[in-house]
Parts: C-alpha cells; sequence; structure tokens
C-alpha cells in the first residue's frame, strides 16, 4: 500500500516537474544567458556532449564497469576528489566519467583530473538524461553532496543505475523541507538507493522530512572534504609561498573577503596595525578583481600603511622594503597561505554565507568568521570545539583578535583545537568507498 501511494506521488511529480516546473527553469537559464558569460559556456558546452560519448565510447572497453561522478561546481569536486582516488586505487578497471554542472568547475579540472572523461552533465530533460544513460551506459551515479536534478534520478532506476549520494546534507530551514518543495524531493531522495550522510543530524532530518523506502541503504559516513583538505594541507607544507617574516611574526590573514567584510575587518585592523609593531597582514579578497583591490589599496594608502601585491613579492630579496599589508592578486594560492598564518578570518559571513573554514583550520589557524556561517557544519564544529568565533561586528572582532594576540596559551589552544576539528572527521573517503564498492560488487548488505 505504501509502496502505491509512493508510485503515485513520484508519477505525479514527474509530470509537473518535465510540465512546469523544468520550462521554467530552462526559460530562467535563458534569460540569464543574455547577461551572463558564465551561463552561456555552459549551454554552449552542453550542446557537444553527444559528439564528447561517441568519441569517448569509440575508444571504450564497454565490458568494463564506469561510474559517473557528478559535482556542481569547484567546492563539490574537492569533496569528490579522494572518492575518485580511492575508487581508482581499489577498482583500477573501472572507468571514471566526472561531470559538471558549473563551467567554472569544468575548466578548472577537464585536464588535470584524475578521470578517464570529463564533461557536462547534460540539461535536465528526460530527452537529454536519457540519451546519457543509453549512450554512457554507467553502472553507478554517484552525487556529492547536495545537488540533485530529479530526471537524472527517477531516470536513473530504469536505466539499472545505481544512485549513490554521498557526504549528505540536509538542514533545518533549506528550500527543500518546505511543505512543497519538499514533497517534491521526497520522491527524489526516495528514489536514491544509497545515502551517506554527513553527520547523525543529517541522518535525522533526511528520514524526518523525507518518506524514504526501507529499502534506501543509510549509513553516516562523514565528509569526505575534511580528508581532501588534510591531503592538501600536506602538499602545501612544503611550499614556501611567502617570505621567512611570515614565519617570525605574528601573521593574521583575511581571506576569501568581499566588500560586506572589509567594513568589518578594516576598522579592526586598523586597531591592530597600530596596536602591534610587527604584526603581518594577508588580505585576499574572494574576487581579485583591479575594483578589490584598488578598494583595499585605497585603504591602506589613506591608513598610511604600506602594501604589496602578493604578484611582486617573488621579485624582491628578503631585505629589501616590503609593505606590512599584502594584498593577494592571484587566485588559487590562499589555502597554502594560510600556513604562513596564525589566525585567519574567512569571509563570507557577512554576505550570505562564509567560505571554506576548513582550509585555515588545517593549516593550524584559529579562525574567525562572520554571523553568516549557520549553513557550514564545520564553522559550527569548530566553534564548539573552542577553535572557531564568530563576530557580529567589528568591535567584537578586535576584542576577540586583541585577546588571542596578547594570550599566547589560549591562541596556541584555539589552533589546536582548529586543526583537531579536521583530523577528528578524517576517514570519511574510506568509509564511504567501501559502502559504494561493496554494493557495486553485489555484498552491499
Amino acid at each position: 500500500m505504501q509502496e502505491n501511494a509512493r508510485t503515485i506521488k513520484t508519477a505525479f511529480w514527474f509530470a509537473i516537474y518535465n510540465s512546469v516546473v523544468l520550462p521554467l527553469i530552462y526559460l530562467g537559464f535563458r534569460i540569464v544567458a543574455l547577461f551572463s558569460g558564465k551561463v552561456r559556456q555552459g549551454i554552449s558546452g552542453r550542446k557537444r556532449l553527444r559528439a564528447v560519448i561517441a568519441q569517448f565510447n569509440q575508444t571504450r572497453d564497454m565490458s568494463r564497469s564506469l561510474y559517473v561522478v557528478h559535482c556542481a561546481s569547484l567546492g563539490e569536486y574537492e569533496m569528490a576528489k579522494p572518492l575518485i582516488e580511492a575508487i581508482r586505487k581499489r577498482s583500477r578497471e573501472t572507468y571514471i566519467v566526472l561531470t559538471f554542472f558549473s563551467p567554472s568547475g569544468f575548466e578548472q579540472v577537464r585536464e588535470t583530473a584524475p578521470v578517464d572523461l570529463v564533461t557536462y552533465l547534460p540539461f535536465d530533460s528526460v530527452n537529454q538524461v536519457s540519451h546519457f544513460y543509453r549512450t554512457l551506459a554507467p553502472n553507478a551515479l554517484i552525487l556529492t553532496s547536495y545537488e540533485i536534478w530529479p530526471n537524472l534520478i527517477w531516470l536513473a532506476d530504469r536505466y539499472q543505475v545505481e544512485a549513490f549520494l554521498t557526504s549528505a546534507r540536509l538542514q533545518n530551514g533549506n528550500a527543500k523541507t518546505y511543505p512543497l518543495v519538499r514533497s517534491l524531493y521526497s520522491t527524489v531522495y526516495g528514489s536514491i538507493g544509497h545515502i551517506y550522510p554527513i553527520t547523525q543530524e543529517d541522518y535525522n532530518n533526511l528520514t524526518r522530512y523525507y518518506s524514504l523506502p526501507e529499502s534506501t541503504e543509510m549509513q553516516v559516513t562523514g565528509n569526505t572534504r575534511y580528508d581532501r583538505v588534510l591531503e592538501r594541507s600536506r602538499e602545501a607544507r612544503d611550499r614556501r609561498l611567502l617570505p621567512a617574516r611570515y614565519r617570525h611574526a605574528p601573521t593574521f590573514i583575511a581571506g576569501s573577503i568581499w566588500p560586506a567584510d572589509n567594513k568589518v575587518v578594516l576598522p579592526a585592523l586598523k586597531n591592530l596595525l597600530s596596536e602591534y609593531a610587527d604584526l603581518q597582514v594577508v588580505l585576499a579578497p574572494h574576487e581579485p578583481s583591479e575594483h578589490h583591490l584598488r578598494d583595499l589599496s585605497d585603504w591602506c594608502e589613506n591608513f598610511q600603511v604600506d602594501y604589496e601585491l602578493y604578484s611582486n613579492i617573488q621579485q624582491k630579496k628578503e631585505a629589501e622594503n616590503h609593505g606590512r599589508v599584502l594584498l593577494v592578486d592571484t587566485i588559487g594560492v590562499l589555502a597554502e597561505l594560510y600556513h604562513a598564518g596564525d589566525i585567519a578570518f574567512v569571509g563570507g559571513g557577512f554576505s550570505g554565507s562564509v567560505h571554506n573554514v576548513m582550509e585555515p583550520a588545517v593549516a593550524g589557524c584559529a579562525v574567525l568568521y562572520g554571523p553568516d556561517h549557520q549553513s557550514s557544519n564545520e564553522a559550527e564544529q569548530l566553534v564548539k570545539s573552542g577553535g572557531g568565533f564568530a563576530v557580529t561586528d567589528s568591535e567584537q572582532l578586535w576584542g576577540t583578535l586583541y585577546n588571542l594576540l596578547t594570550d599566547s596559551e589560549a591562541l596556541r589552544m584555539a589552533q589546536a583545537q582548529a586543526y583537531g576539528v579536521i583530523e577528528r572527521n578524517a576517514g570519511a573517503t574510506e568509509a564511504t568507498v567501501d559502502r559504494i564498492l561493496a554494493n557495486q560488487q553485489g555484498d552491499g548488505r
């Protein structure tokens, strides 16, 4: 009886999604594409998808298993990469196809990802998803964290593709928990055979909000991103991206900051620079555009503090004059730069959602951020451990920084606790891959 009700509900939402919701999504993409080169790039890339798959199949051994690993963008790829490497190591004959929704993720790793093919995920229409499954014929679809397209899931069972959701999250207040949306996604999550939540709270929310079949495999395996940041940290320790002076003086790093963060950070920083003559400061905008860098350089000039650009420091000798403030005008180096820091402020917490707090934590920094951090389980864990500090305004930021800089024991404890959060949560990759391979080999239960 319950299974019949589930089937009817799924058929209802399948019809509504494909006749109403999906056309509106497609129309929205087309409108946004008029103004966004990034969206146009994604649409253009998907037009070549069938030809890309056909070319891949020409040299492929069709008797070998194939897994599709999907990531929304680069952030999800950082979570998926440990899984990909572990699967590659333990199941060498398996093909791995990595798909992206966002052009930014696709373009950044298309030449370097340890997979057999990097391509775009098809647009979520019945026709395009069906063609994707028919021609690629994957054995498994491995999803990362939260990006779940309904037709991609509903049609997986039709084409005998086993679906896995790794590092699964569902927080109270998420749009997927709203009554009407929840009804739709209950049928989607209910069609995923294997769901591996990050925490017990995620497990509880998934089973609370969605009516999942008894056959769904639910097991808390953790967040694979912890393993990735530990791996990157080991790689970064030997890279000396900053001169020695940053290792011999207290260093404060404000990373991934936006203008809204600047309004809080810069007033506190003004006091810090006046109070601590040997303090080194690194400011890294989330988007190091000319406009953002000019705002920061103008602030330095108005405050009469010397600054320099990261792109120039490699050309200077250690004995030469240098600025107390370093402006990072290069992307892709922030994770390594955190290893030269003692205290880090992570941006985004004053403009919607805090960015990656794990990178400074694994680098051994005490970590500060703004109030908008509820969507980050890692930020919540840092606060609970004593390694992270959420601040609401410039005055509170100044007070927290002052306390850490004047109390070396408090700073040392905060740094140790921050790193401890990362270390304690490691191991999700092996637990997750164990489950995926066990189920693919037929002995998963």
